[in-house]
C-alpha cells in the first residue's frame, strides 16, 4: 500500500514475526522479517516518524524516542533471525545518534517529540527492552553498559522509593512533573518495567 507507514509499527511488526519464527510458527516468518528489515534499512533512521509505501522517509514530525526504541528492537530481533551484520551496524549508529543528540547529563534521554515533559519513563523502558535484546545476541560492551544504565535510571529516578510506583513524567532535573502529570503511574508500564 503506497501510504505513509508509522515507523514504530514497522519495528513492532518485524519484532512480532521474529518472535513467531523463534516460537516455531510454520508460516513465512523469516521472509516477513527480511521484508521488514529491508524496509527499515532503506530509511534514514533517527530522522523520520513515518515512511512512504516505497520506504522513503517522511518527516511527519520530530521522531520520538519511543519510535526509535522499536526500530532498535526490530534490528536486534531481525539480527537474531538473519545474522545480517547490517542490523548491528545500523543499531550501533542509531544508538550513537541517540546518545549524541538526545542524551541527558547523567543518564537517560530527552524525548524527541515536543510534549509537556521531555523526560519520560516509558520510552526508556522500550529502549531497555531493545538493549536487552541486543545483549542477548551480541557481546559488544555498548549493550551491557546501556542495560546497567537503564536499570540504575529506573531504580534511582523513575521508581518512587516511598511507594514503589513507577512515575511517568519528569522535569529537566529528574523530579516528577508538578501536579497531575507528575502523579501519573500506569499499571501496565509498571508491569512492563
Amino acid at each position: 500500500v503506497d501510504a505513509p507507514k508509522r515507523l514504530r509499527v514497522q519495528g513492532r511488526q518485524t519484532f512480532v514475526f521474529a518472535e513467531a519464527e523463534r516460537a516455531g510458527w510454520p508460516g513465512p516468518a523469516r521472509d516477513i522479517v527480511v521484508h521488514g528489515l529491508e524496509f527499515i534499512h532503506r530509511l534514514t533512521i533517527g530522522q523520520a516518524t513515518a515512511a512512504s509505501g516505497t520506504g522513503d522517509g517522511l518527516k511527519v514530525s520530530e521522531p520520538s524516542l519511543y519510535d526509535q526504541a522499536f526500530l532498535l528492537l526490530a534490528l536486534a530481533k531481525g539480527y537474531r533471525v538473519t545474522g545480517d551484520p547490517a542490523c548491528e551496524s545500523e543499531a550501533r549508529a542509531l544508538w550513537r545518534r541517540l546518545v549524541d543528540r538526545f542524551g541527558r547529563p547523567g543518564a537517560g534521554f530527552e524525548e524527541l517529540e515536543a510534549c509537556e515533559s521531555r523526560f519520560q519513563s516509558n520510552p526508556h523502558m522500550h529502549l531497555y527492552e531493545a538493549v536487552q535484546s541486543w545483549r542477548a545476541v551480541s557481546d559488544a560492551p555498548i549493550w551491557s553498559e546501556a542495560m546497567a544504565a537503564f536499570a540504575r535510571l529506573a531504580r534511582d529516578v523513575f521508581i518512587d522509593p516511598q511507594t514503589g510506583l513507577l512515575k511517568e513524567y519528569f522535569d529537566a532535573a529528574g523530579r516528577p512533573m508538578p501536579g497531575d502529570l507528575g502523579d501519573q503511574a500506569w499499571p501496565g508500564h509498571q508491569f512492563e518495567w
